[in-house]
């Protein structure tokens, strides 16, 4: 009796189902079926937004703005998590919390991160003639809140620290 071969559509099908890929797609069509919220959610991923913000920025003695990443070797990101982690530091260490913190307190976190970015700074960042003002010269911190209201975005700069 002769063998007979299978079909090329049940050859493809059997090969797909033999790769490591089909598991994919299996628990793709598994997931739509059963509603799994991840990574198929059919709730969006934030319910809302805050209507403030802030976020910090560097000035040179001038008022000009100053490039953290290319000064610094670090982001206004890192910068503005540091400064967090500065100012939770700061308020175990005096026993305050954040809403107790006067000018004075966020100068004193302000200048602690100025000291320590310019400490940090890779050596041959400061060797650059063109960072000379930065590292010899005083640097400001400034804190910028965003707010929305009544449907308009306003800001407000604060100068924190100077050093």
């Amino acid at each position: 009796m002769p063998e007979s071969t299978p079909p090329p559509e049940r050859t493809r099908l059997r090969a797909f189902l033999r790769h490591p890929a089909s598991l994919l797609a299996w628990f793709t069509l598994f997931s739509v079926i059963v509603k799994e919220q991840y990574p198929f959610s059919h709730f969006p991923m934030y319910s809302g937004f805050e209507d403030k913000t802030w976020y910090l920025y560097f000035e040179t003695a001038d008022g000009e703005p100053l490039q953290a990443k290319r000064v610094f070797k670090n982001t206004v990101a890192r910068c503005k998590k540091r400064y967090g982690s500065l100012t939770k530091n700061y308020m175990e260490e005096h026993d305050k919390r954040h809403e107790e913190l006067t000018p004075a307190d966020h100068e004193a976190i302000g200048g602690q991160l100025i000291e320590e970015l310019k400490r940090k700074a890779p050596a041959k960042v400061k060797k650059k003639p063109e960072f000379a003002a930065v590292f010899d010269g005083e640097v400001t911190l400034v804190r910028v809140e965003i707010r929305y209201q009544d449907g308009e975005f306003t800001t407000a700069e604060r100068h924190i620290a100077t050093r």
